[in-house]
């Protein structure tokens, strides 16, 4: 049995267009489910964004903390990234502490008698 190309081709445009309407039956009935599903779904993203926006809150207030902490020179550039930014109140808060007290702090202990008294071993 020999089959022609047009008759051919009709074939496989009946079958695609056949696919098309079973396709377009499951659409329709999947946006009808969508009314039904949209409440409970805005919940749950409604919830995931204040979630969220709690932990972008939380990051804004450790960047203003450093940032507060950074000393203000005019000849300063503002630092280009986060971590610039960190490394820059880190190595400022290295240079401000103090390892020694100032000489006003010094205690003065009097001067102890350095006679030292030597044990012998007996034998």
């Amino acid at each position: 049995m020999e089959v022609d190309a047009p008759t051919m081709l009709e074939a496989v445009q009946a079958i695609s267009l056949f696919a098309l309407i079973i396709a377009h039956y499951f659409l329709i009935r999947g946006c009808f489910s969508i009314k039904e599903e949209m409440p409970i779904q805005g919940e749950r993203i409604t919830g995931k964004i204040d979630s969220i926006s709690e932990y972008l809150d939380e990051l804004n207030q450790l960047i203003s903390d450093f940032s507060d902490s950074m000393p203000t020179n005019a000849g300063n550039h503002p630092p280009s990234s986060p971590m610039e930014l960190l490394l820059t109140s880190f190595m400022s808060s290295m240079t401000k502490q103090n390892h020694a007290p100032k000489e006003s702090e010094w205690e003065i202990l009097p001067n102890e008698d350095d006679t030292k008294t030597t044990v012998q071993a007996e034998d």
